[in-house]
């Protein structure tokens, strides 16, 4: 019963996390890809990749702000 769960859970997050570092690597992308609409952007690959390195990015910058604040 457990396992079932923690499937389920595991699923649903592992989604959930995906979808949005999709939803916001498409955002940045549009930032740079004017010529071409959101919906667009957002059904072209990569979305996904550059999602997790801005989201690393911002991350790190936090950090960094902390550290040298």
């Amino acid at each position: 019963m457990i396992e079932f769960f923690e499937a389920l859970f595991e699923s649903l997050f592992g989604e959930l996390v995906y979808q949005l570092f999709r939803i916001t690597g498409a955002s940045f992308r549009f930032l740079f890809l004017r010529k071409y609409t959101f919906r667009e952007v957002l059904s072209q690959n990569w979305n996904g990749r550059v999602g997790l390195v801005v989201v690393l990015l911002i991350v790190g910058f936090i950090f960094w702000l902390i550290k040298f604040r």
